[in-house]
């Protein structure tokens, strides 16, 4: 199917050897937090911007601010909470 190319097995994920950082909505009214954090724990070297200050819509509300705070996260400039 077209989705798996989409979304890895989860072994390909517990495999992940790159540094990732992930903006978490924990109100997102579309995304269930439950299953965005479990995911998220299962894959090695996430780094995670977890907030209650955007819902589904951050990048589009505030996508500059979101982006360099996630790529201070990679970087180790930014603390990460």
């Amino acid at each position: 199917s077209k989705w798996s190319l989409l979304y890895p097995s989860p072994s390909s994920l517990a495999g992940n050897n790159v540094p990732i950082a992930a903006a978490s909505y924990s109100e997102d009214m579309f995304v269930s937090f439950a299953l965005a954090e479990e995911t998220l724990g299962r894959v090695p070297n996430v780094r995670k911007y977890v907030t209650n200050e955007y819902l589904h819509d951050g990048i589009r509300e505030n996508g500059g601010v979101i982006f360099s705070k996630l790529v201070d996260m990679i970087d180790g400039t930014q603390p990460i909470r």
